[in-house]
């Protein structure tokens, strides 16, 4: 046989009198005495030991999309309704495990609320954490009646870092609230809602086979994830000005057999994995969906994939166990480059076998660094030269960037292949 304590705890009020000259928890646990000769009617147990309970708890949270969103300072938020008083110098716990706070942070001001109050009162102390046992401790500075909300939020000045595993249904329950309060004591009690958000470790991976402006691919996807994926729940890449062929396509796997196809919807630039089979977490996963076609595909943009676009291709799943909502950007993708705005121009009176001025105009839409190279291919081309002794040739070109003078390239001729070679041999160029 078992004696289960109230949902509601037990607690400590004050308008009762004891019959002892020392104090009293009187409480609404009753004793009495039926007694023929003294009967005792119904009264409350003087000493008690008090029991808070918790009538609402939840933790939620916001952040800057990220691929390392675990080293970005979050916005968190605490719920907390409570059966009992807080008074002065009751203590309040908050267990934030796998939490990181920054020691160099500070708080900016004061960050707790009432009920819907929209301006912050200064009822706790700025809090102490401890990064051992990953727990935040409050001393009350102000009383608080019972039974009214108390919503504590702390703004990126605290220096809060996201759990590099994030938050799943395996780690949910370990978030909890402790009090040690004159009128009820609340032991390490799991908080009842907790916002979950699944990880991808930093391992999430994209890239594409070929990797050539506009053409069809072949799209690799790879990732490591904190969170049980479940069968039919999907996983989402979003590829912007990426084109091609609405339809599903055909994924081989690592693990085998964790789907057999993936849809490609160019109107909103979403690839949609649904998954057929569990996967556990903590499982490295491989999936390589079979874009490339001559008829139909999946199709890299045609003006590539610049580098400081790619945050903009993102990994996100609606698995319940660990949602990824907001689209993470990939923690290694392939970048595509592409030339822009390509023309060759021959002099006015150019004629067939004669010496003509020549003229290249491109843009291309990443930077360039020394030892990059690119090529033009000038069949039947031949460069006329006395002293052209070699099969490679730099030639005294004059070379523009952005309309001025830039001798950080060179143009170099090689005879044996008719190739007009571009180097960059100095400093670096902006996109």
């Amino acid at each position: 046989e078992k004696l289960q304590i109230p949902a509601t705890g037990t607690h400590k009020y004050d308008d009762c009198r004891c019959l002892s000259t020392k104090e009293c928890n009187c409480s609404t646990i009753l004793f009495w005495v039926d007694s023929v000769l003294s009967p005792i009617s119904p009264r409350p147990v003087e000493r008690l030991s008090l029991i808070g309970a918790i009538f609402e708890s939840k933790i939620t949270y916001s952040f800057m999309p990220s691929s390392s969103f675990q080293n970005v300072s979050v916005n968190l938020s605490v719920s907390l309704t409570f059966n009992f008083p807080l008074t002065p110098s009751d203590q309040l716990r908050l267990f934030l495990p796998g939490f990181r706070k920054s020691n160099s942070s500070s708080p900016g001001g004061n960050f707790a609320y009432l009920n819907q109050d929209t301006v912050p009162r200064e009822i706790f102390d700025s809090g102490t954490w401890y990064p051992t046992s990953q727990y935040l401790l409050f001393k009350v500075l102000q009383s608080v009646g019972s039974e009214q909300a108390i919503n504590l939020h702390f703004s990126p000045d605290f220096g809060f870092f996201f759990p590099l595993d994030g938050i799943t249904g395996r780690t949910s329950d370990r978030f909890r609230v402790a009090v040690n309060g004159v009128y009820g004591n609340v032991l390490s009690t799991p908080v009842a809602a907790v916002q979950r958000f699944g990880s991808f470790l930093g391992s999430s991976q994209l890239h594409f086979a070929p990797r050539i402006a506009g053409a069809s691919v072949n799209v690799s996807i790879s990732f490591s994830a904190s969170m049980l994926i479940n069968v039919d729940e999907r996983i989402l890449i979003s590829l912007p000005f990426f084109g091609g062929v609405k339809g599903d396509y055909a994924v081989f796997t690592s693990p085998p057999g964790l789907t057999d196809s993936a849809h490609w919807t160019p109107d909103n630039q979403t690839l949609v994995i649904r998954i057929r089979r569990v996967v556990p977490p903590y499982t490295p996963v491989a999936l390589t969906v079979q874009g490339s076609s001559v008829l139909s595909g999946i199709n890299l943009p045609l003006q590539g994939m610049a580098y400081d676009k790619l945050y903009e291709y993102t990994i996100s799943t609606d698995c319940a166990d660990g949602p990824v909502l907001l689209p993470l950007p990939f923690a290694q993708i392939d970048s595509v480059a592409a030339l822009l705005n390509s023309s060759v121009v021959f002099g006015a009176d150019a004629k067939a076998g004669q010496v003509v001025n020549l003229s290249l105009a491109f843009a291309v839409n990443r930077p360039l660094a020394v030892g990059d190279f690119f090529t033009v291919q000038l069949n039947g081309f031949q460069l006329q030269c006395s002293s052209c002794n070699h099969s490679e040739w730099t030639l005294h070109a004059g070379i523009l960037v952005n309309g001025v003078s830039d001798d950080s390239i060179v143009a170099v001729w090689n005879s044996n292949t008719d190739v007009l070679i571009f180097k960059v041999v100095r400093g670096t160029l902006s996109a």
